[in-house]
This record gives structure tokens, sequence and C-alpha cells, in this order.
């Protein structure tokens, strides 16, 4: 498996919808269509949502398919 820079993976997300591969917790592979856009991303989040989550091994996204 590629180790992606963390960094890299949310700037890129930032700029666009990308199809991202990853494995999920339960071990199983999940392939997704996946942003972080501002104007995706901001009308989904609620009260304290909005603050900034960062995680060393998460990136929380938009599923532009499910949203």
């Amino acid at each position: 498996m590629a180790k992606f820079n963390r960094d890299e993976v949310v700037e890129t997300l930032k700029n666009g919808v990308h199809t991202i591969v990853f494995t999920k917790r339960d071990g199983s592979e999940r392939t997704m269509k996946a942003t972080l856009l501002k104007e995706t991303v901001e009308p989904l989040l609620k009260g304290n949502d909005k603050r900034s989550v960062v995680y060393d091994d998460i990136i929380p996204v938009v599923d532009t398919e499910l949203n």
C-alpha cells in the first residue's frame, strides 16, 4: 500500500473531487469520490462541527455520492 503525505492529500481534496481508496476500521476496502471543497463541506456542518478536526491518521472528507 502506498503511503501519502497527509498535507498533500488534504490540499488535493480541497481543490476538487477525487476517487480515493482506503481501508476501513473493520479491514474492508472502500472506494469513494471524496472532497474537502469548502462550498461542499460547509453546508453539511452543524454548530461546533465547523471547527477544524485534526487526526494523525484520519482525514474526514465528504463522500460526494452519499453526502
